[in-house]
């Protein structure tokens, strides 16, 4: 592999890194409740699962604009820039209601990178490097899960608001983006030719949705 496709599947990977990145303050919600004994704590947990309701619909928005309305870098700075300063607001903030909209902030932004990780393989890569790159990637985004909740853990032992400091890991990622990612080439679509949406995508989408 030359030095050029080591960095872009480095750049790429470093976006599968940070797509589980949701679960950074999970282990300080019983740190966050105890600073917010006033709040009923079915109210606290939506700290950690607010974002997921805000990923939904921004994964489908990014789905749709990636590569035809916006560029793929475009849309991957966007996110890690949103995942990064909704992320890490709320160690500033002292209003409840604050946390929660920075951390619907931090779930859109989130949304935006999920599909990004995928997509840009399908469009970096061929044949079996593209089937590694996809398995490599499942690897690589379950490892990033593990250490930003890790980091999360050891932070919130020090103080609940450093638990959300555990974010500006993604600055790594979005350095990585800024200087390693090519946009794809843009693929013009045959004339007269309509790709249509599989029927069981939206039956999958309606079922996480519920969920």
């Amino acid at each position: 592999m030359d030095r050029n496709k080591k960095m872009v599947t480095f750049a790429v990977m470093s976006i599968f890194f940070v797509a589980m990145g949701i679960g950074t303050i999970t282990p300080a919600i019983q740190n966050i409740a105890e600073a917010f004994p006033e709040i009923d704590f079915n109210t606290i947990l939506l700290v950690s699962t607010l974002p997921s309701l805000f990923i939904i619909p921004s994964t489908a928005l990014s789905g749709m604009l990636a590569g035809n309305k916006i560029g793929y870098r475009t849309l991957v700075i966007t996110g890690l820039l949103l995942f990064i300063a909704g992320g890490a607001a709320p160690a500033f903030m002292n209003d409840f209601a604050s946390i929660l909209i920075s951390r619907a902030v931090f779930g859109i932004g989130l949304g935006i990178i999920a599909p990004l990780g995928n997509a840009l393989v399908l469009r970096l890569f061929e044949g079996q490097a593209r089937a590694n790159m996809l398995g490599i990637g499942g690897v690589v985004m379950n490892i990033g899960g593990i250490a930003f909740q890790m980091l999360g853990a050891i932070l919130c032992s020090i103080n609940w608001r450093y638990a959300f400091f555990g974010h500006l890991l993604g600055i790594i990622s979005l350095l990585i983006v800024l200087f390693m990612l090519p946009e794809p080439e843009k693929q013009e679509q045959a004339a007269g030719v309509k790709v249509k949406m599989p029927f069981g995508v939206y039956i999958l989408s309606i079922l996480f949705g519920m969920l």
